[in-house]
């Protein structure tokens, strides 16, 4: 992932350059570009947090997009929404989507697990594995 995030900053100061030379078609054209591969990269980065969660879990894709209200699928979608929230920096109307819930589940989902955070060393430990699984990517 880091050697896709130094690519996309060559072709960004690359689009620069040509805006800086007056060459605007040419720069949006690569500005496009660039916009295609980040949100290839989202999706990329999605899908692996996902695969994660569902090992950890021992659940799969279709019970962890589920409306099933059992505890490990739904903290399995805590963690996910918790972990978009709070280290991707999205909005709780683009977690809304994923998962297709409402705002007031979303904000109760990052609450439960800041709460969970502060009251269950276990859980902390297990969580703080899964994160350096994220990154590891």
């Amino acid at each position: 992932m880091k050697l896709e995030l130094i690519k996309l900053r060559e072709e960004i100061t690359q689009a620069f350059e040509l805006c800086q030379r007056n060459e605007a078609i040419k720069a949006m054209n690569k500005l496009d570009s660039v916009l295609d591969n980040i949100e290839a990269l989202i999706k990329k980065t999605e899908c692996d947090i996902e695969e994660i969660v569902c090992e950890e879990f021992r659940i799969t894709k279709d019970q962890l997009h589920s409306k099933l209200r059992n505890r490990q699928f739904v903290l399995a979608r805590q963690i996910i929404t918790w972990y978009e929230m709070e280290h991707l920096q999205m909005k709780d109307t683009q977690a809304c989507i994923r998962f297709n819930q409402n705002r007031s589940s979303v904000r109760n989902s990052k609450k439960a697990i800041n709460n969970l955070i502060e009251t269950d060393k276990k859980f902390k430990e297990r969580l703080d594995s899964l994160i350096l699984k994220f990154k590891a990517d």
